[in-house]
């Protein structure tokens, strides 16, 4: 039973530090682009030799890769709890616009480094990595084309345009908060999801809600 305790206490530890070693990557990521990044850098912010930090990861490379994917991996996780409650597609959307909105001003460093530096990402790790970002889109797409069905956005509503629009209007708020080095300003997820649905709920809902 200790030998048990013991061998789960050092994969949890092992994790912690793993975790640790992206979040490092990441803010290296983000303060000096890819390009601008070296193992050297990520070691030394982890107070780590550098051949130390191959233990963990092998290049920064692979760095890139692990923190884009495992921040869109988060991202889907949280947005398939939103969009798994059956309710009112308003308020799902309105949720889910505060869900990405928090994750931008909470995670900043992985957000910044997906949003700014993925372009570096090829081969089966980019491909990888798009497709986990679409899953994140079509989870959009799937609360506007549920309103829709259920008469609660215009008709005329394209979900995957809808999505697109939505994500790209959040995105631009997020990126222009990091570059300025500040938070988003109070009540941007709620003026971000008025703004959408002023447009896109249908005449009865948007007197409703």
């Amino acid at each position: 039973m200790a030998r048990g305790r013991s061998k789960q206490g050092g994969n949890r530890k092992r994790e912690t530090r793993w975790r640790e070693v992206l979040d490092a990557a990441a803010a290296e990521f983000a303060e000096h682009g890819f390009l601008g990044t070296s193992t050297g850098a990520i070691a030394k912010r982890l107070g780590l030799r550098q051949g130390r930090l191959y233990y963990y990861i092998p290049s920064k490379q692979r760095a890139l890769e692990l923190v884009c994917q495992l921040s869109t991996e988060e991202m889907v996780g949280g947005l398939m709890e939103i969009v798994a409650r059956d309710g009112d597609p308003l308020e799902q959307l309105r949720r889910a616009i505060a869900f990405h909105m928090e994750w931008l001003g909470g995670r900043r460093d992985y957000c910044l480094t997906f949003l700014r530096e993925r372009r570096h990402v090829a081969g089966p790790a980019g491909r990888l990595l798009a497709d986990t970002a679409r899953r994140y889109e079509r989870l959009f797409e799937q609360i506007f084309r549920t309103g829709v069905a259920r008469g609660r956005f215009r008709a005329d509503c394209n979900p995957a345009q809808a999505a697109f629009g939505t994500l790209a209007i959040a995105n631009a708020f997020g990126l222009r908060a990091q570059r300025r080095g500040a938070p988003l300003p109070p009540g941007t997820a709620r003026w971000i999801a008025d703004l959408v649905l002023d447009g896109l709920a249908c005449g009865k809902a948007r007197a409703k809600r």
